[in-house]
Formats: structure tokens, C-alpha cells, sequence
């Protein structure tokens, strides 16, 4: 008799507690739902939040990139149009030094024989400023003279004009291409200098981005270990349950 109730009150205290366990594995299980939940909206936010940076990152070196573009073919047509004006300026320049320089180029002495007493050499018809400039120095030259010297005199003044105008276009060219090169020069350090600072700029939003998702996956990392701690915990009241469950069945054996 005894014995029985003893094994009765053996059989109270352990309903008892696993009437406890059971509340607390309740509890316990609605704390892990509930933790889960929001892991998986900590997930779904998270997830977004990457979306949205790697769009902003996206769209920010986009931008950067576009105007690194505009600004250097903006310096290069300013370029090409500085040069192509500074070329019509100088081509205009030296066809107004070649339009005067026929009044201005100087003429050799000829060694001419002596004039002949009363001869008179009339203007070559046709040869213009070098036909008059012939007939004053050939005064006594006979006409077809006259002719031969004037063709040389042109021809003279001419390739004179023509080698002094090709000197100046040479050191005017070569004047406006070392300042182009040195423009293009410039600018092409200014463009790499340019590419190193968005590079840099990349870089930084890159690391930003990443620091950015590591406090965004902090509370994340939190709860994943809450999680796998309660599971732990769940586990081993159920196995506490199990083993009351198989207690409390030999005690009803031994009771009977």
C-alpha cells in the first residue's frame, strides 16, 4: 500500500513537471517562431537594402563615368576648334604677308652694259610691276631684253616671296603643334588624373557599401545564433519530456 502511494505521488510530481517543461517547450517554441519571423524579415530587408546600394553604387560610377566623358570631349573640341582658328589666323596672316610682298622684296643690282647713245627701251606689254622695274633698270636694253630681264625679275620675286612664306608656315605650324601637343598633353593627365579619382571613388563606395551590409547583417548574424541556442534548448526539453513521459509509464507498471 505503501509503496503504491508513494509511486502516486511520484507519478503527481513528475506530471507536475512535465506539465512545466511542456509550458516552458510552449514557450519556448513560440519565442523561436517569433525569432524566426524575424530573421526571415531581417532577411528580406537586408536583401532589398543590398538591391538598393548595388543600384545606388550603380547609378553613382554611371554619373561619374558620364560626366568624366562629357567634360573630356568637351576640352577636346574646344581644342580642335583653338586650332583650327589659330590655323585660319595664321593662313589669313601670311596671305596678306604674300599679297605685300612683292612691294617689299628687295632687287639685286644686274650688271647691264653701258647704254647705247639715244636708245630708248618702251615698257614690256602684259608683265605688270616686274616689266616697269625692268624697264627702269634696262633703260637702254633692247625690247626683247628688257622681256628677259623682266621674266627673271618676276621669276625671282616669286620664289623669294614663296620660300619666305613657306619658312613662316613652317615656324607657325610647328609653333601650334607643340602648343597642341602640349594641351593634349595636359589634358590627357588631367583625364588619367580623372580615372585614378573615380578608381578612388569606386574603391571607397565599394568598401562603404560593404560596411554598409555588415551593419545591416549584424542583427541577422544575432538572431541566426539565438536561433541555434533556443533549437538546442528545445531539443533537450523534448528529450526531458520523452524521458518523464518514460518514467511516468513504469511507475503505472509498478503501480499495477
Amino acid at each position: 500500500m505503501g509503496h503504491n502511494e508513494n509511486a502516486l505521488v511520484k507519478i503527481k510530481e513528475l506530471g507536475v513537471e512535465l506539465t512545466k517543461i511542456r509550458e516552458e517547450v510552449d514557450l519556448n517554441t513560440a519565442r523561436w517562431k517569433k525569432l524566426l519571423s524575424e530573421k526571415e524579415e531581417l532577411e528580406r530587408r537586408f536583401e532589398e537594402e543590398g538591391k538598393q546600394l548595388r543600384k545606388q553604387q550603380q547609378e553613382e560610377m554611371q554619373a561619374l563615368e558620364q560626366r568624366l566623358q562629357e567634360e573630356y570631349k568637351a576640352k577636346k573640341e574646344s581644342l580642335q576648334e583653338q586650332h583650327r582658328l589659330q590655323l585660319e589666323q595664321a593662313k589669313l596672316q601670311h596671305q596678306d604677308q604674300f599679297s605685300c610682298s612683292s612691294s617689299r622684296v628687295w632687287w639685286p643690282k644686274f650688271a647691264l652694259p653701258a647704254p647705247g647713245a639715244g636708245v630708248k627701251c618702251p615698257p614690256v606689254p602684259g608683265k605688270g610691276t616686274a616689266a616697269l622695274r625692268a624697264t627702269a633698270l634696262c633703260p637702254a636694253l633692247e625690247p626683247r631684253v628688257t622681256h628677259r630681264c623682266c621674266d627673271l625679275l618676276l621669276s625671282w620675286e616669286l620664289n623669294t616671296a614663296h620660300k619666305l612664306e613657306k619658312a613662316q608656315l613652317e615656324e607657325t605650324f610647328e609653333k601650334l603643334r607643340l602648343s597642341l601637343q602640349d594641351q593634349i598633353d595636359t589634358l590627357t593627365f588631367q583625364n588619367q588624373s580623372l580615372k585614378a579619382k573615380a578608381d578612388r571613388f569606386e574603391e571607397a563606395l565599394k568598401k562603404n557599401t560593404e560596411e554598409q551590409l555588415k551593419i545591416v547583417r549584424a542583427p541577422y548574424l544575432h538572431l541566426e545564433k539565438d536561433l541555434k541556442s533556443l533549437k538546442h534548448v528545445l531539443e533537450m526539453k523534448n528529450l526531458q519530456i520523452h524521458q518523464q513521459e518514460k518514467m511516468i509509464m513504469e511507475l503505472e507498471k509498478q503501480k499495477c
